[in-house]
This record gives C-alpha cells, structure tokens and sequence, in this order.
C-alpha cells in the first residue's frame, strides 16, 4: 500500500478522534444557555433537512428527474406513517422503476 494513503487514514483517524473529543472537553468549559442549545439542536435538524431536500433533488449538477422524486415522496410518506423499512425501500424502488419504464425521467 502507498505511504501517503497510509498517512492520510492515520490523519483522518487521530482528526476524527480528536473532534469527538472536543465536544466534552469543551462542553465542560462553556456554559450555554438553554436557548441557544435549542436553537443548535433545531438547527442540526434543519441542516440534515436541507440536504436530504437537495439530494432528492439534484443529482450532481442536475435534475434527478420525476421518477427519482417521486420514488423519495413515496418514502417519506411510507417512512412517516411506519411502514417497515424493507416496505419503503422496495416500493420507492419499485415506484421509481415503473415512472422510468414509462418514460417519466
């Protein structure tokens, strides 16, 4: 294996490991006030939000298309009333298929 790929996992792994320890060490030295950890629990949220929106959306620098939003819509909504995880893959998949099939891209 080459040198440098080794050096950059040994890198990614002690940076990684270093942020998740940051989050307690700095949290025992400020104090936030309830509010503002609200707001950045909310915002998180929100953020996630965003970018499963975009996903859906585009596909690089394009429209995904029709068939791929409407295999994502149909997920949410079987996500949303509890459906069984293998349910809401395979009928967005299948959802998806058929749009494509009749030419709906």
């Amino acid at each position: 294996m080459n040198q440098h790929i080794i050096t950059g996992i040994a890198l990614l792994a002690v940076g990684t490991y270093l942020f998740r320890l940051a989050g307690p060490v700095l949290g025992r030295r400020f104090h936030f006030p309830e509010t503002i950890k609200a707001i950045t629990s909310e915002l998180s949220t929100v953020l996630l939000f965003s970018v499963a929106v975009i996903s859906t959306i585009f596909d690089g620098n394009l429209y995904a298309g029709h068939a791929h939003v409407a295999g994502v819509l149909i997920a949410a909504v079987f996500a949303y009333r509890k459906m069984p995880f293998l349910i809401i893959v395979l009928s967005a998949a299948f959802i998806t298929a058929i749009l494509r099939a009749l030419g709906i891209e």
